[in-house]
């Protein structure tokens, strides 16, 4: 869809739950559900958004930023949710400036270890909590969770070639199956380089 003016929108409905991706060239994106908007990003150069959502009728707006009109286009798709379950998952390729997001559940408190399998550190990951708030970033990492739904965004940078991936989460059953020491410790080396300056 083209955008232009100062405020395009349009409606999505959903039939079953999905994994909605919203991206804009210009302006600030809202989604809106039948309550409240979900989610707003943007500061005037555009946008690039994945949510999970039910089913249900959803209304997309971009407006134009500090009196500049909109160019460019919106575009919206959507893909059936990827669960994950314990150990390495299936291999993955994610594109230049695209998210994906895939759900676990943890089954019982305790430790859950992410990591990524992959040829070189150019991804971005994040876990999210089941009303989809931000708990760590870091494609390594060692969470304390509580039992529920949780997701995994996986993001590529804008520019950067079609990149091959397997996520691997351990611990998903809490403290009736620790983590492998040895992953642990791995996770921990990673964790201490990255936040080397």
């Amino acid at each position: 869809m083209a955008l232009g003016g100062t405020l395009v929108a349009r409606t999505l409905t959903l039939a079953k739950d999905a994994v909605v991706n919203v991206r804009a060239a210009s302006g600030v994106c809202g989604l809106f559900d039948a309550d409240a908007a979900r989610v707003v990003r943007g500061a005037g150069e555009g946008c690039s958004l994945s949510r999970w959502l039910p089913a249900g009728r959803y209304l997309i707006a971009v407006r134009a930023f500090a009196e500049r009109p909109l160019d460019g286009a919106l575009v919206v798709t959507q893909r059936p949710i990827e669960g994950l379950g314990e150990g390495k998952g299936a291999a993955q390729t994610i594109g230049p400036d695209e998210t994906r997001l895939f759900r676990f559940d943890v089954k019982a408190n305790g430790h859950v270890g992410l990591g990524l399998e992959l040829p070189a550190e150019t991804l971005t990951c994040e876990i999210l909590d089941g009303r989809q708030t931000s708990l760590g970033s870091g494609c390594q990492q060692l969470l304390s969770l509580a039992p529920g739904p949780y997701f995994l965004a996986v993001s590529a940078p804008r520019g950067a070639a079609p990149t091959k991936f397997r996520p691997v989460l351990l611990g998903l059953a809490g403290s009736e199956a620790p983590v492998p020491s040895e992953y642990l410790e791995e996770l921990r080396e990673r964790t201490r380089e990255a936040s080397t300056p």
